[in-house]
């Protein structure tokens, strides 16, 4: 328990200390009157523009004092921490914390990608260079250190190292399933293409005299057993489109994978292309999966991590999803809401902490190779760093990879032991 001297008190305040403190326990209560803070025993903090009494004190911004969204000149400030973990209280942690885990630049800033994304360049945590540093998980661990020196009986419980691997399945099988007309078609691109690697392996498979290149279920299985890591599926639903190409929801193999998936792993939707702007379409995908497994649908990944704010959000809590996984970025990897810990969706049309969890995974598979242009060797290297800074701050690890990933097949060549390299 600790005792927050503060004269405003918000929802977005709120917000803020339950996303600083509620990782490790921490209850709090703000107090108003400086003789009531003053004659609490326990540990506390001043909130305020100055201290006193040399209290252990953050400096309160402009940011909280009402609930405006473009306010672009309390948006901007300069957030510090050295990097042996000491904790300087120069500037306002609790309203930078909160500008990163509600993602209150993307409410700010208007310019998204092709695909409607927020992009990195346009991240404060990727102009500082910040991006590969959970910035919000080194302010509370260096936060906590200080109120411990200042009050030695107060104690917390830390957050735990996790590493978690979660597979995106676009496309369950790269030649098997995909009925006469798509198979025919994929002979015909293969010809025109000149591609007779894809031509000769596509008829071996066809032919049942050689595996499907992406049916990797079991190498991932064998790879989750021996690491021990904690892995979930997300499947691709939608009915066929330019972007949404898995193998037909109504096939019976597919069926079978997820059914079978689903008995010793987490499995989620994956919602299509055409799902971001249709709550009827996302609740139609969502019932396949529901009709597959037999059981309640709670979690979701984005398909292209193709987000339209508060509407893809709203649409998900309709759908009573209560876990996102698409908090990341697809052309840089790194921590985009500033921790890697799981942290509820502030809805600021409501002004509110919804029920919406959201879970930020660190790196994609396609960023290291296909935006960043790493090679398998150097992906791994990148990986290993993120991880080493996810086990000194004791915070999950989660990488977003894809089950073709693992095939040696085309441009994944050389890349199906990079999981396997990373998890040692």
């Amino acid at each position: 328990m600790i005792a927050i001297y503060s004269e405003i008190e918000s929802s977005r305040l709120n917000y803020a200390l339950k996303g600083l403190f509620s990782p490790v326990g921490i209850s709090y209560f703000i107090l108003k009157a400086k003789s009531e803070f003053d004659e609490f025993k326990g540990a506390k903090l001043v909130y305020a523009l100055e201290s006193w009494d040399n209290h252990l004190h953050i400096p309160r911004s402009a940011f909280f004092e009402d609930d405006s969204i473009l306010k672009s000149d309390c948006f901007d400030f300069p957030f510090e921490v050295q990097e042996n973990g000491t904790f300087h209280f120069n500037f306002d942690v609790l309203a930078a914390s909160f500008i990163l885990l509600s993602r209150f630049e993307e409410e700010v800033v208007s310019s998204r990608d092709a695909f409607g994304r927020f992009e990195s360049k346009n991240s404060l945590l990727n102009k500082r260079n910040w991006l590969e540093r959970p910035m919000v998980d080194e302010w509370r661990l260096a936060l906590l250190r200080a109120i411990q020196e200042r009050f030695p009986f107060f104690d917390y419980s830390p957050t735990s190292h996790q590493v978690q691997l979660t597979v995106d399945v676009d496309s369950a099988y790269a030649y098997l399933h995909k009925g006469f007309y798509r198979t025919a078609g994929g002979f015909a691109k293969d010809v025109v293409k000149f591609q007779f690697g894809n031509l000769f392996r596509r008829t071996l498979v066809l032919l049942r005299l050689r595996e499907d290149d992406y049916n990797t279920y079991d190498y991932i299985a064998s790879l989750q057993e021996k690491s021990g890591f904690d892995l979930t599926y997300f499947f691709l639903l939608a009915n066929f489109g330019s972007f949404d190409k898995n193998v037909p929801y109504t096939s019976k193999a597919l069926q079978h994978l997820i059914e079978s998936l689903s008995k010793n792993y987490r499995v989620g939707i994956h919602p299509g292309v055409a799902s971001h702007g249709s709550l009827s379409t996302l609740k139609e995908e969502i019932r396949r999966l529901q009709f597959i497994t037999e059981k309640k649908v709670s979690n979701a990944r984005m398909h292209y991590l193709k987000m339209n704010g508060a509407e893809t959000y709203s649409n998900l809590l309709q759908c009573e999803i209560e876990n996102d996984y698409t908090i990341g970025f697809a052309d840089e990897i790194g921590f985009k809401s500033g921790t890697a810990l799981p942290h509820y969706w502030y809805d600021f049309k409501q002004e509110k902490e919804t029920t919406l969890l959201l879970h930020p995974f660190v790196a994609m598979d396609a960023t290291l190779n296909r935006y960043m242009k790493l090679s398998a060797e150097e992906a791994v290297v990148k990986l290993k760093e993120l991880k080493h800074t996810c086990e000194r701050l004791q915070v999950p690890f989660c990488l977003l990879w894809h089950n073709e990933s693992f095939s040696e097949c085309n441009e994944w060549k050389g890349w199906k032991e990079v999981v396997a390299e990373v998890m040692r």
